[in-house]
């Protein structure tokens, strides 16, 4: 037990940095490889990236290397999905809390509005697609 809490405390829960996107995308391609989610350029073979990644808000990072990420985005029904992909499924609650926390503090109103919350995912997937 004791191997556990010695594990946990090497890691970090906080807010997505923009030096984590790279990290982030990866785990999330590699999680979602199989599915039809995404686009994929003939020519490069890269894996575009569509709303379904939504708005990364949370990581573990353990020794400075990111390890599990949580985002949430908005489905077809309006309604807000939380997905988290980590290295230990053991931490992905802590993550998904940690993002809920990000995401309440960061968009008013978003329980009511997603209108602004749609607005970033979109602007965000397009900017990373640009980059990629």
């Amino acid at each position: 037990m004791k191997e556990q809490n010695d594990k946990n405390k090497q890691l970090e829960f906080r807010k997505v940095y923009l030096s984590d996107m790279r990290s982030v995308i990866n785990m999330y391609q590699k999680t979602n490889q199989d599915s039809s989610t995404h686009d994929q350029t003939k020519k490069d073979k890269t894996i575009r990236l569509t709303t379904d990644f939504g708005l990364p808000l949370s990581v573990a990072s353990k020794e400075n290397e990111v390890v599990g990420f949580a985002a949430v985005h908005i489905n077809a029904s309006g309604e807000l999905i939380w997905d988290s992909s980590a290295d230990d499924l053991n931490i992905e609650h802590q993550l998904i809390e940690q993002a809920k926390i990000t995401l309440y503090d960061t968009f008013e109103n978003v329980q009511k509005d997603h209108s602004k919350l749609k607005i970033s995912i979109e602007k965000l997937v397009d900017w990373l697609n640009t980059c990629q």
